[in-house]
């Protein structure tokens, strides 16, 4: 039931220049990257759309499109810093977006997760319906307290994803996918992912 509660708060992002994935971490206020989000002109001119998955037969269920509302809040840091947006949502049906969709609450604890812990990431991969990645996705390291590293498969779009331990917990913001290589340099798994650390 926690899963399906986060999934319902991440929405596929679109923006005029590419498409993201973003989460509402309360009734009004969407999370992302500053890259997918730079400023509030952009932010204007993007849209949320929540619920948007497909059934056994490949078509969309029940999505539900939103504006953004960055003149009521925007707030952003770069990428070369923490590399996240904030931004508000515009009511729907005259509902605070949270109280619809629900949210992925920002809690600021710390052990929430341990390298060898998995990690579920919702997400909207290049701009396809949502694809959650859970239970195969390893923690490998904190980098920093900024930086977590995990194992699993992204692609472009998967930016600004909630980044979640098995009770279903925020413990980071997806901003990137490299590729992980050995200590000669060799390739060694289709992917590891940079977090900013929640």
């Amino acid at each position: 039931a926690d899963g399906a509660k986060r999934c319902d708060a991440v929405a596929r992002l679109v923006t005029p220049v590419e498409m993201g994935t973003g989460f509402l971490a309360s009734p009004w206020l969407l999370v992302t990257n500053n890259h997918v989000l730079t400023d509030a002109a952009t932010a204007a001119g993007s849209t949320a759309t929540f619920r948007y998955e497909e059934d056994a037969r490949g078509r969309s269920t029940r999505a539900v499109k939103v504006r953004l509302d960055p003149d009521r809040c925007f707030l952003t840091s770069p990428v070369d810093e923490l590399d996240y947006t904030v931004v508000a949502v515009a009511a729907v049906k005259g509902r605070p977006p949270g109280k619809v969709f629900r949210s992925v609450p920002l809690v600021g604890a710390t052990g929430k997760i341990l390298s060898g812990q998995p990690v579920n990431i919702v997400q909207h991969p290049a701009g396809r319906s949502r694809e959650i990645a859970v239970r195969n996705n390893l923690l490998v390291g904190v980098d920093d307290a900024r930086y977590l590293t995990y194992l699993t498969d992204t692609e472009p779009g998967s930016s600004g994803s909630p980044v979640l331990n098995d009770a279903w917990e925020l413990v980071a913001l997806h901003s990137r996918a490299e590729q992980a290589r050995d200590s000669q340099g060799r390739e060694v798994h289709p992917a590891v992912a940079f977090s900013l650390n929640d």
